[in-house]
């Protein structure tokens, strides 16, 4: 790693004991350091497990793509294969803006934890919002981390981020 991360307990310098919730961020980057330079098939083979996974919820419990699934012909017992995955139509900002409720989810998973709004800034236009979960923002975390890691960013430093909260929700 190049850089000692913050102990969780006290007088335990090197090597550092994350918290919880950062033991599972490293185990995640763990398992994506490991994989990601397997073969190419192996790797289309993981992302095809799992977008399967998120199509048959999606066809069951998010109304838009119920509705433009099944106008596609696809079923929920289809395979998504990389052929099928080319006719999968592409959201663009204004379908998302158009269509906010029927992109939700009826039934999220309530192993996804809390839900939460995201919103854009609006800073090319219209903002859009989606809901987002636990699991959404873990892996936003993750992905965070991954890229101080890549940019070999020193941790014992500050880091200050500006972003806006509505009145009142500092």
């Amino acid at each position: 790693m190049g850089t000692t991360l913050k102990s969780y307990v006290a007088g335990e310098h090197w090597p550092s004991f994350p918290n919880q919730a950062g033991s599972q961020i490293l185990a995640l980057l763990f398992q994506l350091e490991k994989t990601q330079y397997l073969p190419p098939s192996e790797i289309l083979g993981n992302q095809f497990l799992q977008l399967n996974e998120i199509f048959k919820h999606a066809s069951r419990t998010v109304p838009y793509y119920k509705k433009k699934f099944k106008a596609a012909g696809f079923r929920r017992s289809t395979e998504i294969t990389p052929e099928l995955w080319q006719q999968v139509p592409v959201l663009s900002r204004s379908i998302v803006q158009e269509h906010q409720e029927d992109l939700l989810s009826k039934r999220i998973p309530a192993s996804h934890g809390h839900t939460n709004i995201i919103r854009s800034s609006g800073s090319t236009g219209k903002p859009i919002q989606v809901t987002g979960t636990d699991v959404t923002q873990f892996f936003y975390r993750v992905f965070a981390m991954r890229d101080h890691f890549w940019h070999q960013r020193d941790f014992s430093g500050k880091m200050a981020v500006i972003r806006f909260e509505k009145k009142g929700k500092a």
